[in-house]
């Protein structure tokens, strides 16, 4: 089939069964925004890499060009939460478990978000509000809806 049946390689993992990006539009079950927009973004980061190195339909991605593709991304030096990011929605549309790849593995403590990079950043870790926070794990918005009486 040419690339006018099949559509552009994104077109091809964006619509993959597997995916449901458009369950809302199919009366399936339906994924957030959110979701559905960082999928669509991640599948187009991996669509240009899938691309660049001769693939060009869905039929040939498998087990070992994720691994190469999530390599890649280990390579480039992506924190391991951006790397599981980036592989969860190529793996769903095209049904490998993503038990099968092998990639970073992910722990809470080395989470950056909203986390300054500033060597005197160090000194609050003291703070008894984030020695707290490191045990509970609350995110921020959690944590300004706290109560004396909770």
């Amino acid at each position: 089939m040419s690339k006018h049946h099949k559509g552009s390689l994104f077109y091809q993992l964006s619509n993959a069964k597997g995916l449901n990006i458009n369950a809302n539009r199919e009366g399936g079950i339906a994924t957030s925004f959110k979701t559905q927009k960082n999928y669509k973004k991640s599948l187009h980061y991996a669509a240009d890499y899938y691309k660049a190195n001769g693939i060009r339909s869905t039929n040939q991605i498998d087990a070992a060009a994720i691994q190469s593709y999530s390599d890649f991304l280990c390579g480039k030096g992506y924190a391991p939460s951006t790397v599981h990011t980036y592989l969860a929605p190529v793996c769903k549309a095209v049904g490998v478990s993503m038990d099968r790849i092998t990639k970073p593995v992910r722990y809470v403590s080395e989470f950056t978000k909203c986390r300054t990079s500033d060597p005197t950043a160090a000194e609050e870790s003291n703070n008894p509000t984030i020695l707290l926070n490191s045990c509970l794990g609350l995110r921020r918005c959690e944590l300004t809806r706290l109560h004396g009486d909770d």
